[in-house]
């Protein structure tokens, strides 16, 4: 099961941008905590579930502190940049690692070849900028994307006794550039940081005071397209 365009948008959610809550609208996928992004297929837990992005198989891309107790997680892509996220929920070729549960694919588009475009938007927990154009005349594109969050700073507004915080800032880079009609090359960068802190001093010597998740993807792809009912496809 494939969500493009207008479906992506508007299953993602409103308060989070992120494109694996609309994956556990899809059947066969269950979610149980609204605070996580991850999700259940077919009675398989997440952590059984591969993660791809344009073809690569990914590790944990998640904005997240594991070992606390009330925490969360939110996907580190922009759902802007996104041309398509898949379901495979069984019985899919394994040519992007041996996963025992389900597969969700995430296709990245390209930015637009017309002229350049930028727009911002507001979600409930982060502020993004997106921006795409042209280069070399048409003969490529570019797509860059910069979300940060400002959950942690609501937090301390609504209550500076609380202490806890929580904050991410991912970003993302995308070039495609076409040699000719029949080789195409791209590379794309997907990166991200998030913080916790607790706040607290009064912690528990086994809790966590401060936790800090880095994360990052690079991959460069090649495409020959001899004729249009054939392609060759080679990613690093």
């Amino acid at each position: 099961t494939s969500l493009y365009g207008r479906e992506l948008e508007t299953l993602r959610g409103a308060v989070l941008d992120d494109p694996l809550r609309a994956i556990q609208s899809l059947p066969s996928a269950t979610a149980t905590d609204d605070f996580y992004s991850e999700f259940a297929v077919r009675g398989n837990p997440f952590r059984y579930v591969g993660l791809v992005v344009d073809g690569v198989p990914t590790r944990y891309l998640m904005h997240s502190v594991n070992g606390i107790s009330d925490g969360g997680s939110i996907a580190m892509i922009n759902s802007e940049t996104l041309g398509s996220v898949s379901l495979l929920p069984g019985s899919y070729p394994q040519r992007t690692g041996r996963q025992m549960g389900a597969e969700v694919a995430l296709t990245t588009r390209d930015g637009s070849r017309d002229g350049f475009h930028g727009r911002a938007g507001l979600s409930g927990t982060s502020a993004a900028f997106l921006g795409e154009g042209r280069i070399a005349g048409g003969k490529g594109s570019w797509l860059a994307s910069v979300r940060r969050s400002y959950l942690d700073y609501l937090i301390k507004r609504i209550d500076p006794e609380a202490g806890f915080a929580f904050g991410f800032v991912d970003a993302q880079a995308k070039l495609v550039y076409d040699l000719n009609p029949q080789h195409q090359v791209s590379v794309t960068t997907l990166l991200g940081r998030a913080v916790f802190d607790e706040g607290d001093p009064d912690i528990d010597a086994n809790e966590i005071r401060t936790g800090i998740n880095r994360a990052w993807l690079a991959t460069l792809s090649w495409r020959y397209l001899p004729s249009p009912r054939f392609a060759i496809t080679q990613r690093v």
